[in-house]
């Protein structure tokens, strides 16, 4: 497939720290392999890939079924000493916790700015001076009004996640329709904007411009099609346009096949 930004996003599982996550078990080991295997192959496939490991549970205690973030990540270590060298990015998991209400001013491990007790405690595994990305956060209907939560992201956004560090925020979750995570979603089942939509659609924000990808001709051809429903037709004109050598020299780039 043809990525569209230089940059090739990639989140290497979730939540690992649950035993329900991994197969059932719990084995930082085994993902700290498979974490540093991974980000070899994208590697190796393209230096644009950029690699993030799982948000871990900062809310998760040591017992029965998961492990504390912090020992999760200690024993990762221990495993494959150099594994957070092979990541490009911190991914957090940055619930305002306990029980999803708390003030988006907490300064705890389990607060919306956990990833800071998380980057200064990867220090004592590693050189890198790494991004943030939080990929979930959230706040409950279930605890809080939604006038409540509406104030608490618009808090979050202007006081606490605007240090340069944090690349993205991703709340969880823009639409849950039905079950369980409704009383995260931004939308309710009828498609109608909550309050937490509409105070964070009305925030200033800085217009993203990611590097983009010019593809080839021929590649943004090939990449609206599979290679056994090929258009020859349409690919001729593409081919015309450029010159046969730079093409293969440079397709594998843009696309697989």
């Amino acid at each position: 497939m043809a990525w569209p930004t230089q940059n090739r996003y990639v989140i290497i599982f979730n939540e690992p720290n649950h035993a329900t996550e991994w197969e059932g078990y719990l084995n930082p080991a085994s993902y700290a392999r498979i974490l540093k295997y991974t980000s070899q192959i994208f590697k190796n496939r393209s230096e644009d890939f950029f690699i993030l490991p799982a948000g871990l549970d900062a809310a998760a205690p040591n017992g029965y079924g998961c492990l504390d973030l912090y020992t999760f990540i200690s024993q990762m270590a221990s495993a494959e000493p150099d594994v957070f060298d092979y990541i490009d990015g911190w991914n957090t998991h940055a619930y305002p916790n306990p029980g999803f209400s708390g003030n988006p001013y907490g300064q705890t491990p389990q607060s919306i700015s956990g990833y800071r007790h998380e980057l200064a405690y990867l220090k004592n595994f590693t050189a890198k001076d790494l991004p943030v990305f939080i990929t979930e956060t959230g706040w409950s209907s279930q605890r809080l009004s939604e006038e409540s939560i509406a104030g608490y992201y618009q808090a979050a956004f202007n006081n606490v996640w605007n240090e340069e560090k944090i690349v993205a925020v991703t709340p969880f979750l823009f639409s849950a329709g039905d079950g369980p995570f409704t009383v995260f979603s931004f939308l309710r089942q009828n498609g109608e904007a909550k309050a937490a939509y509409q105070a964070v659609r009305n925030l200033a924000k800085t217009k993203g411009a990611p590097p983009l990808v010019q593809l080839p001709a021929v590649a943004q051809v090939l990449a609206r099609q599979t290679i056994t429903s090929l258009n020859h037709e349409e690919i001729k004109p593409a081919l015309a346009k450029e010159k046969w050598q730079e093409i293969f020299m440079n397709l594998g780039k843009y696309i697989k096949l």
